[in-house]
């Protein structure tokens, strides 16, 4: 039995073994015997003078030395191995190769090249025992360091670029000849005895010889050097003169006066005053320069600290400007102003108001505005900024603050003396923005996307800003459903300020509200490694949260809780999102306490909702109870801050009334939100869904409609607007509504599966098809998908897969629009039960889908239920967009019950309504022959007898045509139309002989 040398792993009995061992890969046979050498490894030869004979150690090489492997244990460390002895003489036989066999080394073996340059490993101390570098083994380096003259040492060469990072390049072409010491000869080595070869053993080794250290000479610099160095430190004297001689003095005082104020020109004050109040960069930047003219260092600090808090942040002009102040000193009449402003621009509200409440000039009041805006003391500001603007009437600053601290403080307040103000300044980009951020919190986002779409950079201001103007248009890009355009400013804000922490989180924020979790995570995690920033730990949170794993929003909450220094709001917000993993955990009950501790503290709409849909869950009494209470709190707060949480609780509540069944309650919840709040998208977009499933087509209409012009598109309003359209048939305005983002390759399957049904109806299946494919391989669960697969199964004719496919389309809720599309698939296969069945579900479940009252009271007639089919078509044909065929369907059945008179105003109807009324007027001719009207019978048949040939009432149409004019007394006429009678009928037509005898009177 052979077993591994290494691991005794058994290898047969075999004489043969395997070249490896299969457990651990060691060699289990020997390497096939090489030809021996005729010259030693590691010799380096000589010529003898005169002789010609090779003898060890001269300089010129004769043969190249070849550098030893180490060979490799079997943990993978290179091993040492003792220098080869040198061959004194070449023609002396060759000795038996002493060299163990490799254990493991796949290194190639080459010949290197002989040259004048050595890669010396680089060396943390002579005399260390352990070689560094296993590239090179030199061991006729003790026979070579004594000598000053290295004509040739040979060394493996390496590939270009292969050399190691330690490794030292020297030329050796410049080592001084003269004087060296010849080289000393090398000790005899005598060869192994037998017995050692017999046992494997190598001659004892040598001592470690001596490393080589590099000795680099340094030249004499030359003069130009020295010519250089003098001109440089005149170089740099000038600069600290330039820079410096107008701060502090050589005795370490700042020189209080700089230039002092009576050098400066009439009217600089004002100047300067005016391009403060411009609020513009352009302004504040002629201050700066204007102020560094003249010597102002208060000057110049004011006007960087300004556009530092109207156009930042930008922490260089915030540092310089600290900079700037310390060399003004506090005997300036403005020093205490400024510093309130730059306290102000670090964001310390209260310091800056405790240092800016004794200054009441126009600048300061500004300040003082501007601090109050920032804290929410909406009322203050107000009053504030228009104290300054008594005082400065052009001051652009003030008047924004003035405008838009009233709007804060009223949400009822209307938004046009904003827009006024804004269209006075086009060219100012505060206005604008500010404009923007109105537009998009009352939820007009049509203009609000209208007025992003003219924003352009701010040149020459901090990349922040920038960045914060593109987070802003991302916002109503999201708000209006543009996903993909609102990722791509998200993204191009993050490239311009990679390390703002605010654009950074803000763009997270819109990726998880945009549906891309994986991105959000994905930008989310090197801000929680760099930082415990809280808002960036509560993202973590909710992320993790949304994608429903437990365990990491455990660790997430853990990591939150544990940061020092929460103020209120992180607690609160610490609580609810506490709540919300207790909830997810399914442990009611504490989840409750959390929302409750919440909802105790602060009227909070989301700890409310959540508590409210708990309850609804469990079952418990009273269950609206905290959505009642909580708006009827942030009701008396008059400020635009509580807008959103107004908005969302008054949703919360329509949905939880509606899914309690008590559909009417939710109506008139969703009618008083949009009478306190008319741009409320989001609650009328439900209003109108809810009206047309309760059959109000015309009232869903309008608030969809509604909803459309003001936002120009907005989330969840692409599905129902969407089927509106397609039922209607108006593919123009489906077109307009869904393509700009058919184009998102991450677009929701809403969109997708929307994209597909307007090319389905155009006409392209394989396009609808592919699009349809496309939503079921990311989501195989999606009914909608399926009931769009049936859809084009069903026009393919293809009744079998269409009905396989629509059995998949099973909602959670029973739908009228699968209802529908079965009966269809039914009636098609010829299953006139199943259909009538499928179309009485879909008219009870939405009484406002009017294709399935039309199909149902066609099924009904054709199964001779004309009572029934009546009273159906009667409803459908009341509604102002009733289905083609309705009227004509109405018309026959009022037929079946002789009703004649009502039947001829039903194919009337039908024949204005119907793009292709030949049918109708059929039966409109045919009927008014019955009643007896010849002269309505010509002009309605007339136009019917010229339907396509081969129509199945076509050869009736002439028959009745030719009794209406043989009853007019148009001879020639009714012979024409009895003629082509004749020739389209049979020879057993039942009106064969009537029309002959017709044809024979004269």
């Amino acid at each position: 039995m052979l077993l591994c040398r290494k691991c005794a792993y058994a290898l047969g009995d075999g004489s043969e073994p395997p070249e490896r061992c299969p457990n651990c890969g060691t060699r289990t046979r020997a390497p096939e015997p090489e030809p021996p050498l005729s010259v030693a490894l590691g010799t380096v030869w000589r010529r003898g003078a005169g002789t010609g004979e090779a003898v060890p150690g001269d300089s010129r090489p004769e043969t190249a030395a070849i550098g030893r492997v180490p060979a490799v244990l079997a943990g993978g460390l290179p091993t040492r191995r003792a220098p080869e002895p040198v061959v004194a003489d070449i023609g002396a036989a060759p000795e038996p190769d002493d060299l163990p066999a490799p254990v493991a080394s796949s290194r190639p073996f080459t010949i290197p090249p002989v040259t004048r340059r050595i890669a010396v490993p680089a060396m943390t101390t002579v005399n260390d025992d352990l070689e560094s570098s296993s590239e090179l083994d030199l061991p006729q380096l003790t026979s070579l360091t004594a000598s000053a003259s290295i004509e040739t040492i040979v060394a493996p060469t390496r590939p270009p670029g292969s050399m190691r990072p330690d490794d030292v390049e020297l030329d050796l072409d410049d080592l001084p000849e003269r004087g060296a010491p010849p080289a000393p000869t090398p000790p005899p080595v005598l060869a192994p005895s037998s017995a050692s070869l017999a046992r494997g053993l190598h001659a004892p080794p040598r001592p470690r010889p001596q490393r080589l250290v590099p000795v680099a000479t340094r030249p004499e610099p030359p003069a130009v050097a020295y010519v250089g160095l003098g001109a440089l430190a005149l170089a740099l004297a000038g600069l600290w003169l330039f820079y410096f001689d107008r701060g502090p003095g050589l005795d370490g005082k700042a020189d209080r006066s700089d230039m002092s104020v009576r050098t400066w020109p009439e009217g600089y004050i004002e100047a300067q005053a005016i391009r403060l109040d411009a609020d513009r960069v352009g302004d504040y930047r002629a201050a700066l320069a204007e102020a560094e003219a003249q010597g102002d260092t208060l000057g110049r600090a004011e006007a960087a600290l300004c556009l530092h808090l109207r156009y930042g942040p930008d922490l260089i002009r915030r540092s310089a400007a600290a900079v700037w102040r310390k060399q003004a000193g506090e005997a300036d009449p403005r020093a205490t102003r400024v510093a309130g402003l730059a306290l102000l621009a670090a964001g310390d509200m209260p310091g800056a108001q405790a240092l800016l409440v004794g200054q009441d000039d126009p600048r300061a009041r500004l300040y003082r505005a501007l601090a109050a805006q920032q804290r929410g003391e909406d009322d203050v500001a107000v009053r504030l900024a228009h104290g300054a603007l008594e005082l400065r009437p052009g001051d652009a600053a003030a008047a924004l603050v003035a405008v838009t601290s009233s709007l804060a403080g009223r949400r009822d307040m209307p938004l046009t003396e904003l827009q006024r103000v804004a269209q006075g300044r086009p060219d100012h980009p505060l206005y604008q923005q500010a404009l923007l951020r109105a537009l998009l919190g009352r939820g007009r986002l049509a203009e609000a996307r209208a007025l992003a779409d003219q924003q352009r950079p701010v040149a020459e201001v901090s990349d922040a800003h920038n960045a914060q103007r593109l987070i802003l248009q991302a916002e109503v890009a999201a708000a209006g459903g543009e996903a993909r355009k609102a990722r791509d400013l998200a993204d191009g804000a993050r490239s311009l300020a990679p390390q703002h922490l605010p654009t950074q989180l803000a763009q997270v924020r819109l990726l998880l509200a945009t549906g891309d979790p994986g991105r959000a995570q994905l930008e989310l995690t090197p801000l929680l490694r760099a930082s415990e920033d809280t808002e960036a730990l509560a993202l973590q949170v909710e992320l993790a949260l949304a994608s429903g794993s437990e365990s990491a929003a455990t660790r997430a909450v853990d990591r939150l809780a544990a940061v020092d220094d929460l103020g209120a709001d992180d607690r609160q917000r610490l609580t609810l999102l506490r709540g919300r993993l207790y909830a997810m955990r399914g442990r009611s009950t504490e989840a409750a306490t959390a929302f409750s501790t919440v909802l105790a503290e602060v009227p909070d709409a989301a700890a409310a909702i959540a508590l409210a849909e708990l309850r609804v869950r469990i079952g418990a009494a009273d269950a609206l109870g905290p959505i009642v209470k909580t708006e009827e709190r942030l009701r008396g707060d008059p400020r635009e801050r509580v807008r959103p949480q107004l908005r969302a609780l008054r949703l919360a509540h329509a949905n939880l009334l509606f899914e309690t069944g008590r559909k009417d309650q939710a109506v008139a919840v969703l009618d008083a939100a949009l009478l306190a709040d008319p741009d409320d998208n989001a609650a009328q977009l439900r209003r109108g869904v809810l009206a047309i499933e309760q059959g109000r087509s015309e009232a869903g209409r309008a608030d969809l409609l509604a909803v459309y012009d003001r936002t120009g598109g907005y989330p969840g309003l692409l599905g129902p607007l969407g089927r509106l359209y397609l039922r209607e048939g108006d593919l123009p305005r489906l077109a307009d509504l869904v393509l700009p983002h058919a184009e998102d390759p991450q677009a929701s399957d809403e969109v997708v599966i929307m994209y597909a049904l307007l090319r389905l109806a155009q006409g392209d299946r394989d396009a609808a098809d592919q699009n349809i494919d496309k939503v079921l391989q990311r989501s195989p669960g999606a009914w909608e998908a399926h009931l769009a697969k049936a859809r084009v199964f069903h026009q393919r004719e293809r009744l079998t897969e269409a009905l396989a496919e629509i059995r998949l389309a099973r909602p959670k809720v029973p739908d009228a629009e699968v209802e529908l599309w079965t009966g269809k698939i039914a009636e098609r296969s010829g299953k006139p039960q199943d259909a009538l069945a499928a179309f009485r579900r879909a008219r009870q479940l939405d009484p406002g889908l009017l294709e399935a009252g039309y199909l149902l009271g066609r099924t009904l007639l054709a199964q001779g239920l004309a009572r029934e089919a009546v009273t159906e078509l009667q409803a459908i044909t009341r509604a102002p967009h009733a289905p083609v065929g309705a009227h004509l369907a109405l018309g026959l059945a009022f037929r079946e019950r002789e009703q004649l008179a009502e039947a001829l105003q039903s194919f009337t109807r039908a024949i204005e309504h119907d793009p292709n009324p030949e049918e109708a007027l059929y039966w409109a001719g045919r009927t008014s022959v019955e009643l007896g009207r010849p002269a309505e019978a010509v002009s309605y048949l007339g136009r019917a007898v010229l339907a396509p040939a081969g129509t199945s009432w076509l050869v009736d149409a002439h028959l009745w045509l030719g009794r209406a004019q043989h009853r007019l007394g148009h001879r020639t006429e009714a012979r024409a139309a009895l003629t082509r009678y004749l020739q389209l009928a049979g020879p057993k037509a039942p009106a064969r002989a009537e029309a002959e005898r017709l044809l024979r009177e004269r």
